[in-house]
């Protein structure tokens, strides 16, 4: 019975592990909210996911480059010899010059966009806790909070290149790992009293693993990559990578004014408690959302190396089967969320005062589901390394920033929650469909092979 359910669900080992995480997240979720609520005030807790979303402007200077690294990480081990396909594997990628080329600029650029992010995240956060009346000293806090969270981000490209290079057992396994390690970070530091310091905590746990990945288990990998890399090889930065970041840099930019404010939203035009129910909600979200994108994540670079070599028949039938599956996991977890969230109050322990109501949930849940299927049709654009669908991505989602910010400054959680809801199902949703239809039955060809036509 578990064989055919393994069969039936698409899952692998590197969906496994992907899946153990997401699992983990659920069972660890509920402690560190549980924590949270013991261990800092209502204020405290609204300044704590604060913090955490202004560390999610990370995601503004990846501008989609980390996807796009697995894509053509996986193009490139598919285009060379079986032989020289192994060679990679193992541990040789200077075996491969577009993939040593791939990793030596890739760390370059992580780098410096790593520097702008730490310095734009600091800034913002001073302005945006400053102009709020908070009596805690968290400026140290977002100091070193940045800090680690930029080291990480600088170390994005290792994880990347060796998950599209074949290696995506190794990556799921590391993240399962690193998540397990992240949580039980956090109920440390709080169950010791050092309250916010617990992101700290957990941000140099984070770090230091991804620095173990980089410079320790795949040094290998990384050093005859970067030394033996220096033969001819067809690959331009500029020609291969270019034409597609700025587009996905764009949609980026549009993803996250509509998604990543919420809580700071709230905080701005509610209060620090109303900030703390949103966090709490949307983390246990968030988990929800990275449960069912697992499907997708882990076979993204199979895809890529599928298209790569010409298989795109068994690439589609592979990857709608595998949307169905993950839309429908994704609908039936937040539905039950919504049903825990109604059942709340019959425990007459003023839990529900910390979650938003069942009713916002499920109107926000509406979003969520419109959210996932785009994801699924983008994440198949980039693993044939095509240009993204730019136009309706970036109209859409800017139709949606400008929704939860009136929404949220009108009337708060219930605002921004329809305003997100709304956008993204009758506008962002219709208009990307349309494109990606449009794609799938034009004539396209991916990058590499317009170039080399």
């Amino acid at each position: 019975m578990l064989r055919r359910i393994q069969h039936i669900l698409l899952i692998d080992r590197p969906l496994f592990y992907a899946l153990a995480a997401r699992v983990w997240q659920a069972i660890s979720g509920p402690i560190t909210i549980s924590l949270i609520i013991a261990c800092l005030s209502a204020s405290e807790t609204g300044v704590y996911y604060s913090l955490a979303a202004i560390v999610g402007i990370q995601v503004f200077f990846d501008l989609g480059l980390s996807n796009l690294l697995i894509s053509q990480a996986g193009f490139a081990v598919s285009s060379v010899s079986h032989q020289e396909a192994s060679l990679v594997e193992s541990g040789t990628a200077g075996k491969n010059p577009r993939l040593s080329e791939l990793i030596r600029i890739s760390e370059q650029w992580f780098f410096g966009a790593s520097v702008l992010f730490g310095l734009v995240a600091y800034l913002l956060g001073r302005r945006t806790l400053g102009n709020v009346d908070i009596t805690l000293d968290w400026e140290p806090i977002l100091f070193w909070l940045i800090l680690f969270n930029a080291i990480s981000f600088s170390l994005i490209p290792s994880q990347a290149i060796l998950e599209g290079a074949g290696r995506r057992e190794l990556i799921y396994r590391f993240r399962l790992f690193q998540a397990i390690c992240g949580s039980i970070t956090v109920w440390v530091s709080l169950s010791l009293g050092f309250k916010l310091w617990s992101l700290v905590a957990s941000a140099l746990m984070q770090a230091l693993w991804m620095a173990y990945l980089r410079f320790v288990d795949q040094a290998t990998f990384f050093a005859k990559g970067t030394r033996e890399g220096s033969s001819k090889t067809d690959f331009s930065w500029l020609r291969d990578i270019v034409p597609v970041q700025w587009r996905l840099a764009v949609m980026s930019i549009a993803f996250f004014l509509a998604t990543q404010f919420l809580v700071l939203i709230i905080l701005y035009y509610e209060s620090e408690s109303a900030a703390g129910q949103l966090g709490i909600t949307l983390s246990i979200v968030s988990a929800i959302q990275m449960f069912a994108l697992a499907w997708l994540q882990t076979n993204f670079s199979t895809a890529a190396i599928q298209h790569g070599s010409g298989n795109r028949e068994a690439a589609g039938t592979r990857w709608r089967k595998l949307a169905c599956i993950s839309s429908a996991m994704l609908a039936g977890a937040l539905a039950s969320f919504v049903v825990i969230l109604a059942l709340l109050p019959l425990l007459n322990r003023g839990f529900e005062n910390r979650f938003v109501t069942p009713g916002q949930l499920a109107i926000f849940s509406i979003g969520c589901l419109a959210n996932h299927l785009i994801s699924a049709q983008t994440y198949y654009v980039l693993s044939q390394c095509a240009r993204p669908l730019t136009r309706a991505a970036t109209l859409g989602f800017a139709a949606t920033s400008i929704a939860v910010w009136l929404g949220g400054w009108a009337y708060g959680i219930s605002g921004l929650v329809i305003g997100y809801s709304v956008a993204m199902s009758i506008i962002v949703l219709p208009l990307h469909t349309w494109a990606y239809l449009e794609f799938r039955q034009s004539p396209r060809m991916s990058i590499q092979n317009e170039s080399s036509s």
